[in-house]
Order: C-alpha cells, then sequence, then structure tokens
C-alpha cells in the first residue's frame, strides 16, 4: 500500500510485486512454478504447460494482473473501467488448427486464484495472458509439471505418457506370466486369460475386431523377439513364437535359413531342367504340402500340451527369451505396445492411452541462414528436400525475424502443393517419400 504523497520507481514496485509470492509462497503444495512479465503493452503473451500422472490432477492456479489505476492517485475511478488483465487456459496440441477446449478463463485487475481440475492422464494446455503493465502466474501441484516457453514444453512431449508405459508394462509382464507357467497345465490357462484381457482394450469384444486385434498383437510380439534376438532368428525361436501365439501365418525368414535354403535347392536341382510341371506333379506337390503343414501344427499344438518334448523344448526357449527381456523391461514393453500402435488397427483406439496420443510430439529445428538483401524485395530464403522416413503426420512451422516470410511444401512426384491454412502449411500425413 503507497500513499499519494509516497511515490515510488516504476522498477521497485515490480520487485515489491514479485516479493508478494516469496512471502505467501503456500508450504502445502510439493511443485510450484511462477512466471512474471512486465511489459508495457497489451500483447498476448504465450505460456505452455505440460502435465502427466496417473491420478486426478488439481492445479492452484493464481493470477495477478498489473494495471493502470489512473495517474491523478484517484481512488474514486469506476472498478469496471479499469482496464484488466485477462488469462485463458485451453488444451493444446501443435498437431490441430483449431483451438482447444477452454479450461478456464480469468479477468481481474489485482489477483485471483482458482483451481484447475484435469482428469487422469497427459494433458498440454496454452496459457494465454493479457495484461496492460504486467502479470504474475503462480501454479501449485502435487504432480511435476513443466511450464513455460514452446522450447521448454516441446522436448518433453517426445516422451511415451505414463499411461501408455503403465499399459505396455502391464501387457509384457502378462507375457512373461505365461512364459513362466507354460509347463503348467491349470495356471497356463489362466495366464492366457489373463493376458488376453491385459493386451485387449476394453470393450474389444463384440466389435468383429477381435481377429485383427491378435494379429496385431502376435505381429508386434514377432518384432519384439527380432529386437531382442537381432536380425538372425533361430529356428527355435520362430518354433517357441509360433506354440506360445498359435500364429501359423507366414513369418519373415531369418537371411542364414534363406542361404541355407538356397544352398541346399542348389544341390539337390542342379542337374534338373527348368520347367513347367505336369497337372500330377503338381496334385502331388500340394499334397505333400498339406502333409507337411498338418504336420507342423499337430507339433505345435502338441507343444502346449505340459509333460511333452515339444512342451519342454518351446519353454526353455521362451525362458532364455524372457531373460533377455528381463535385461532392459520398460523399453522393450513400450515397443511392443508402440508397434502395436503402429500397426494402425482400429482397436488399438479404445485404449485409454491413446487419448494421450494427441500431446505426443517430436521435432526437428532444421537452421538455415540467408545473404544480406535490400528491403521490401521478395527472395528465396531455401529450398531444400526433405526425406519423410515412414507415414506420418507432419506440422511444418517457420520461425523467422523476416517481416513476412512465407513456406510451401512442394510433392516432388505430383507437383502439388500441400494446402495452407492461414498463411501456414496445414498439418496432414505426410507418406514415406522425398
Amino acid at each position: 500500500s503507497v500513499s499519494r504523497e509516497t511515490w515510488i520507481s516504476f522498477e521497485d514496485f515490480c520487485v515489491c510485486f514479485q516479493n508478494l509470492y516469496v512471502f505467501h509462497k503456500p508450504h502445502t503444495y510439493a511443485y510450484n512454478y511462477q512466471k512474471t512479465d512486465f511489459k508495457p503493452t497489451d500483447n498476448r503473451v504465450f505460456y505452455y504447460l505440460l502435465v502427466d500422472s496417473l491420478m486426478p490432477i488439481e492445479i492452484l492456479v493464481s493470477f495477478s494482473a498489473l494495471v493502470r489505476w489512473g495517474d491523478t492517485g484517484d481512488t474514486k475511478q469506476e472498478y469496471s473501467s479499469i482496464p484488466k488483465g485477462v488469462l485463458m487456459v485451453e488444451h493444446f496440441s501443435w498437431k490441430r488448427v483449431t483451438p482447444g477446449e477452454r479450461v478456464l478463463k480469468m479477468h481481474t485487475s489485482a489477483t485471483k486464484a482458482t483451481m484447475l481440475n484435469l482428469p487422469v492422464g497427459r494433458h498440454t494446455l496454452l496459457f494465454t495472458v493479457s495484461s496492460p503493465i504486467g502479470h504474475h502466474i503462480h501454479l501449485c501441484s502435487m504432480v511435476p509439471c513443466v511450464f513455460g516457453e514452446e522450447d521448454t514444453v516441446m522436448p518433453c512431449l517426445e516422451k511415451e505418457s505414463y499411461r501408455f508405459i503403465e499399459q505396455a508394462e502391464a501387457i509384457l509382464k502378462a507375457v512373461g506370466n505365461v512364459i513362466n507357467n507354460f509347463s503348467s497345465n491349470p495356471e497356463l490357462s489362466t495366464a492366457l486369460k489373463e493376458l488376453e484381457l491385459t493386451h485387449c482394450p476394453p470393450g474389444l469384444h463384440g466389435t468383429g475386431m477381435v481377429k485383427e486385434h491378435f494379429q496385431v498383437f502376435n505381429s508386434a510380439f514377432w518384432y519384439l523377439i527380432k529386437y531382442v534376438l537381432g536380425k538372425k532368428v533361430p529356428y527355435s525361436h520362430r518354433f517357441a513364437y509360433r506354440s506360445f501365439t498359435l500364429d501359423f501365418r507366414d513369418i519373415d525368414i531369418s537371411e542364414a535359413d534363406t542361404m541355407s535354403s538356397e544352398s541346399c535347392e542348389k544341390s539337390s536341382v542342379s542337374n534338373l531342367q527348368i520347367r513347367t510341371p505336369t497337372s500330377e506333379e503338381a496334385a502331388a506337390a500340394l499334397k505333400l504340402q498339406a502333409i507337411w503343414r498338418g504336420t507342423c501344427v499337430r507339433k505345435v499344438l502338441n507343444s502346449r500340451k505340459p509333460g511333452t518334448k515339444e512342451n519342454a523344448n518351446a519353454k526353455e526357449t521362451l525362458q532364455k527369451l524372457w531373460a533377455a527381456i528381463e535385461l532392459n523391461f520398460e523399453q522393450c514393453s513400450v515397443i511392443l505396445l508402440r508397434e502395436m500402435f503402429k500397426r494402425k488397427c482400429k482397436s488399438v483406439e479404445k485404449f485409454p492411452c491413446y487419448e494421450d496420443e494427441w500431446c505426443k510430439v517430436s521435432f526437428t529445428d532444421y537452421s538455415v541462414t540467408y545473404a544480406d538483401q535490400p528491403p521490401n524485395v521478395w527472395f528465396v530464403v531455401f529450398r531444400e528436400t526433405f526425406l519423410v522416413p515412414e507415414d506420418m503426420l507432419i506440422v511444418p512451422k517457420v520461425y523467422s525475424t523476416i517481416p513476412s516470410c512465407r513456406l510451401h511444401v512442394v510433392d516432388n512426384d505430383t507437383l502439388e502443393e500441400m494446402p495452407c491454412v492461414f498463411f501456414g502449411v496445414a498439418p496432414r500425413v505426410y507418406p514415406k517419400n522425398k
């Protein structure tokens, strides 16, 4: 409180304004975040908040605005005519063009505080602040957050969300439970049922996607096996995989097996002429294939029966695989679930952690320089060819000190320019291409 006869400088008042929160800092919250900005402008200031939790989130938001109360010191000025500071908080994603849902809006010419409640999961919020002279934002929460400018928050969005990691670890733990009980008859059935309930999202049955989802899980598990063992997967592990999943679809063959089969073929048919087989030969080949497939299927089914030689061999191979997975359990669990997501099956959208995908962002900076240019002249800042390694949603943006700068993205194959929204390239899925 400053009387009319006592005047202090604006800089000293700003220091007092900031220190006010030092004396009244709440001690019941584990995490506190503050942002203060004193600029004599009405331009909007943007902050970003990233919060991720497996429990419902409560954040105490305190907003203070430094406004002009009149130059003459008149305290009878109408409160409604005093310019106020405005704070708006809304859900945000760099993948969307439209604004997100607003969760909070505050007007004040002094200080206001309110509780912001968010559900379980990962959230990215945009804080838009407008105040005549300055503002101060104080956040208090029991969960850790990342609060700041865009370049502060965005690197943290490359990591998987807590719900994603929790779901991934639950699936891989269920896989390990099946492996550990592979030779126990009643326990194996229970473990397989638990695995099904874990890797199948809620509400999947009755949607017609169960078969496709199981194929997606089996393919992702085979991908994990190749990741753990390397490019060369022995025959014993391919047999153990089929015994675990009962998936008899064709799987890729390792390079070593290809070389051995080619050498065997050269030695066995080197003296035979290449010709079109007769109908009798084709029928005989089909019969041999059916017999051989039946033999393989019966052998795999027999490996599910505890006490058989095939079951003992499959369990030994699976336990070796599990020992290698446990060395890097969290990474392997994330790889398994992420590979399921990459298969683009509609069933994964039923996972609760799928809601966090809109907040997942991976970015790459590309910096260029340009020579000095005369004023008020258009020129090309850069022209480059970029490689898209796989189909992905991309949002290209340009940050430049040039007063008027425009980005164009053109498909080299069709010479078609990507659509723009508000002079910016719209987010879209780019196929694998240059």
